[in-house]
């Protein structure tokens, strides 16, 4: 093994790491969105959390173990080769093609759901009267679905023995890896993978943000003169002031920071790890380096990213974690004085019966005194 080893375990640890802390993010996002009713937004960020759970776990019970498990020294060649660490036997080609189908898959999902979000916000945005009429759940539903089963081809090359499934060292798992017999078809498959995982999907969500962008800024001052003058109304009707200076508290961010930050972290997150893998698949170079563990860990953050910006982040889910913790605690709040109601109607009824049996055995009992007197009279 290389001097790098260490490098790629710390590599596969922090992926670990990433992906339980990413796990507890999108569980949060599960847990509020599955207790609340769902609309268009929540179907999106439904699916959206199901794929990141889903890389979660398969980082933490597939990537993690295959690639320590490659690792681990094996005493008896130690001691035949004084080594300090030895390979294992390549992993089992189902368990490689399982893993390696997820791990082509998931990613896409995850990027093609934010489209979604981005589209959905969009056409709120641009069509606000028709939108109930243009989107609803059930279609949502159907068109999010199709895609998916859409990039579930991906997958179908490898099984047709096309191209193959071969874990990689500095990938913490198994990728697609075609054969250099059949160039054209190479190409093809490389192409449009690479364009559908981050090509495509960057210039969707650059393309909505930006014609987003460019209303916010024609209608800005007659949406800000609007807004500033039901507000001095508002403010002179209540306090009878006209001070301006509160409001400089509400003033948002630039748009353009926004569509930075979706674009950016799209970029950062997928660009390098799917343009390493391009630039190897073409170029016919050698899969693992250092750079290209790197880019891997880089995109196992993309869970943990989403989760973070669309659940912890979110005002909305917030409000709604709190409103169903509130009705939680209420309800065991009721069934606590529920039951202590009944425990104290139990005790009074127990304690009436109790007086009731002495009342009754005192009345037998004079009864019975009585009628002895009577019979010795």
């Amino acid at each position: 093994m290389s001097n790098s080893d260490p490098i790629y375990t710390l590599n596969v640890i922090c992926e670990a790491v990433v992906a339980f802390v990413g796990l507890i993010f999108n569980g949060y996002i599960l847990f509020v969105l599955i207790c609340c009713k769902l609309t268009v937004n929540n179907i999106l960020l439904l699916f959206m959390a199901l794929a990141d759970t889903a890389i979660c776990l398969l980082i933490l019970v597939a990537n993690t173990p295959m690639s320590l498990s490659q690792r681990i020294p094996d005493i008896d060649q130690l001691l035949a080769t004084n080594s300090s660490l030895v390979s294992r036997p390549d992993v089992d080609e189902w368990v490689c093609g399982a893993q390696g189908a997820l791990w082509t898959v998931l990613p896409l999902c995850i990027i093609w759901t934010i489209c979604g979000l981005i589209v959905d916000r969009y056409i709120a945005i641009i069509r606000p009267l028709s939108y109930t009429r243009l989107i609803n759940v059930r279609k949502t539903a159907v068109v999010l679905i199709s895609i998916w089963i859409c990039l579930l081809s991906f997958i179908i090359p490898p099984f047709m023995g096309c191209c193959g499934y071969r874990f990689l060292t500095s990938y913490s798992g198994c990728v697609v890896i075609c054969s250099r017999t059949q160039e054209s078809y190479l190409e093809f498959y490389y192409m449009v993978f690479h364009l559908s995982a981050f090509i495509a999907p960057v210039i969707v969500i650059t393309v909505c943000n930006a014609h987003i962008a460019t209303i916010a800024h024609n209608h800005r001052h007659r949406i800000v003169s609007a807004i500033y003058e039901i507000t001095m109304r508002a403010q002179a009707t209540v306090t009878h002031q006209s001070s301006p200076s509160y409001l400089f508290k509400y003033k948002g961010r630039h748009a353009f920071l926004a569509i930075l930050q979706l674009v950016g972290s799209l970029i950062f997150l997928t660009f390098p790890y799917y343009t390493i893998y391009a630039y190897k698949s073409f170029a016919n170079k050698p899969y693992d380096n250092y750079w290209t563990s790197v880019s891997t860990l880089i995109l196992s953050f993309t869970p943990i990213f989403n989760g973070y910006v669309y659940g912890v982040k979110s005002k909305a889910l917030r409000k709604t974690f709190k409103r169903l913790l509130q009705r939680y605690l209420y309800e065991q709040q009721a069934s606590i004085e529920i039951d202590r109601r009944l425990s104290l109607r139990s005790q009074s009824s127990l304690r009436e019966g109790w007086n009731s049996l002495l009342i009754t055995s005192s009345l037998s009992s004079n009864m019975l005194y009585r009628s002895q007197r009577r019979f010795s009279a």
